[in-house]
Order: C-alpha cells, then sequence, then structure tokens
C-alpha cells in the first residue's frame, strides 16, 4: 500500500493517466485519513463512478469540490453535490454542469440528462445570488441552453443573474422579452434589454411605452435597436422634458429631417452643435440648424452699442452679436461665421 501511495501522490491529476489503480485500492485511499490524499482520488477519471459518489459526500469540503469539477462525476452524485452546504462546492458544480448541459442532446441516455438537469434546475434556484451568477455567466451566450432554465435566470430576482441573460441570450425569443418588459419589477432589467443586439421595433416600442428613462436611454444609444420613426418622434418631443435624450437622440445612425428640425428648436446647445456636425443632413437643412444657432446669439459688451449703431449705418443684415460664450462652444459659433471678433 505504502508503494501505491507513492506512485498515487506523484500522479498529477491534469496528467495523462499512466497508472491505473483497482477498484479495491481506490475504495482504501477514499478513506484515508488524510484529505489531501482523497482530494488526488476525487480529481482523478478512471475510477469507478460509485468511489466518486462516495466521495461527494466527503467530511473535507476541498474534496467535494474536486468531485464537483470531476466531469466523470456521476449525474446522480452531481444532484446531491447540488445541494450541498458549502458555497464553493456549489460554485464549482454550477460552472461545470451549466457548460455540460448544453452539449447533451435528447438522444443521450434519458435517466442521465434528466439528473443532469435537475442538478442545473437545484442550482438556478439556490439562495446564494453568487452560483445562479455563475450559471447566467456561463449560459448567456449559449445557443443549445435549456429554454426553461434561461426562463428562469431571465426573472431571477437579482440584476446580477437576470441581466446578463437579458441583455446576450439568444434563446430568448421577442415574446418572452415583451412578457418581461412588461411585468419585471428588477431596476436595470429593462436596460439590459435595451441593450441587446438588433433589439426588434415591437420590443423597442414596449420599452418606450415602460417610461423606463434609464431603459429609453440605452435603447437610444444601441445603435442596432430598430426603432420606428413614429417611435423615434415620440422620443423627440419627449426629450423636450427628459434632456438625457437628446444627444443619444442625434447620435442615432439615422435621423429623419422632421426630427432634426424639430429637435433643432430647443435641444442644449451642446447637441445643437452635434447636431449641425452630422454629415448626412443636406444643405437646406444644414442652414435651418445654422439658423437656429444665431437666433440663440444674444448678449453685451464694452464695444457691443458702437458695432450696434455702426452696423445700422452700413444698412447690412450680416452681423450677429454675442455674449461672452464657454470655450466648448466657441468652435461651433466660428465654425458657422463667416468673420467672428
Amino acid at each position: 500500500m505504502t508503494s501505491f501511495l507513492g506512485r498515487f501522490l506523484k500522479q498529477k491529476p491534469s496528467d495523462p493517466i499512466s497508472d491505473s489503480i483497482s477498484y479495491e485500492e481506490s475504495r482504501k485511499i477514499a478513506n484515508d485519513p488524510d484529505p489531501a490524499i482523497r482530494k488526488q482520488l476525487a480529481a482523478r477519471t478512471d475510477i469507478r463512478p460509485e468511489v466518486l459518489y462516495y466521495l461527494a459526500e466527503d467530511a473535507a469540503p476541498e474534496v467535494r469540490r474536486e468531485i464537483a469539477t470531476n466531469e466523470q462525476t456521476p449525474a446522480h452524485a452531481n444532484v446531491l453535490l447540488a445541494r450541498d452546504g458549502d458555497t464553493n462546492v456549489r460554485c464549482d458544480l454550477a460552472l461545470k454542469i451549466s457548460q455540460l448541459a448544453p452539449e447533451l442532446s435528447p438522444d443521450e441516455r434519458d435517466k442521465v440528462r434528466a439528473m443532469t438537469l435537475d442538478a442545473l434546475d437545484i442550482l438556478v434556484q439556490d439562495q446564494l445570488v453568487q452560483v445562479r451568477q455563475v450559471i447566467a455567466e456561463a449560459l448567456k451566450d449559449a445557443h443549445d441552453a435549456p429554454h426553461g432554465i434561461i426562463q428562469r435566470l431571465a426573472r431571477d430576482a437579482e440584476l446580477e443573474v437576470a441581466g446578463p441573460i437579458l441583455e446576450f441570450s439568444p434563446i430568448l425569443t421577442d415574446e418572452d422579452l415583451l412578457e418581461i418588459i412588461s411585468t419585471t419589477a428588477v431596476t436595470g432589467a429593462i436596460r439590459a434589454i435595451s441593450r441587446r443586439d438588433g433589439v426588434s421595433e415591437d420590443v423597442c416600442d414596449a420599452i418606450v411605452v415602460s417610461d423606463d428613462v434609464d431603459g429609453v436611454t440605452a435603447l437610444l444609444g444601441n445603435a442596432s435597436a430598430q426603432i420606428r420613426e413614429e417611435t423615434l418622434d415620440s422620443l423627440v418631443e419627449g426629450s423636450r422634458r427628459t434632456q438625457d435624450w437628446q444627444m443619444p437622440i442625434v447620435k442615432r445612425p439615422f435621423l429623419p429631417i422632421g426630427a432634426v428640425r424639430k429637435l433643432s428648436s430647443f435641444v442644449t446647445d451642446a447637441v445643437l452643435g452635434a447636431l449641425i456636425r452630422r454629415d448626412d443632413l443636406d444643405a437646406e437643412t444644414v442652414d435651418m440648424v445654422g439658423k437656429a444657432v444665431r437666433e440663440r446669439m444674444n448678449g453685451d459688451g464694452a464695444e457691443k452699442q458702437n458695432l450696434l449703431e455702426y452696423s445700422k449705418n452700413l444698412e447690412s443684415r450680416n452681423f450677429t452679436f454675442l455674449d461672452s460664450v464657454s470655450k466648448r462652444n466657441i468652435p461651433l459659433y466660428i465654425e458657422l461665421s463667416d468673420y467672428s471678433l
């Protein structure tokens, strides 16, 4: 036994197994008083399933963690570990199971598949956010994750869990998203949906109707969101009271001319500057926005009265008089002028 243990302890779990052990030997090692030795046994992939199951109930959490990460651990041991009292054990198991579950096809042995999904179902209901979050992060991009599991994660009460699924999961349908938008009480959930790639017109409409200001702001900043023109028009009007929407609207990939003209009548100076710098405006619209800028220019100065009189004597309409302006707006005014002092 001593010589075998010597060989066993030199064997690294990550190395190819060069020295196999018998069932009887593995049973003896499973009862060794040293948890470090039992841990090495738990990491091996060449021992019988019943030994791995036995180690799943080991008193030492470090041994159970090895069993939780071991891909050869039998499915019924995974179900047992899903209720383990140690958080790290459950987190390790959650990562393994969430990566394994999508690979299980319906043609796999029904009992194995069912028990694996049972373990995953237990873990997504875990009371600790950390465990559920591990699963959400692992499954957020999966194209073949179980739909029921994704549904449960998307409706989790904690944004750390629901957020990654709502923002990235390709499993969620428009119907799923519409139902979540209409019922969620999780702060930030709608914002996460707003950041999805290619948000559909119907989902965009639902986000706007929800009156979630942060969600709408994120939607406007999502260049791939398919916002209907009439919906965008309503948001342009709404940006009168919600100024945080103005800049994202102006930076949309496509902005109807009617929206440009309406925006130019009330947006802040900084937004107006961004508006006139769009490269998709026709000459008439550029002139109209420029006029809106000039109409805002008024002010006073030491020589203003003299210059006003001078311009009247010349009978010229080409002068515009400004008060002192902020440094950030100076480039805009220079850009709109033929000559400036």
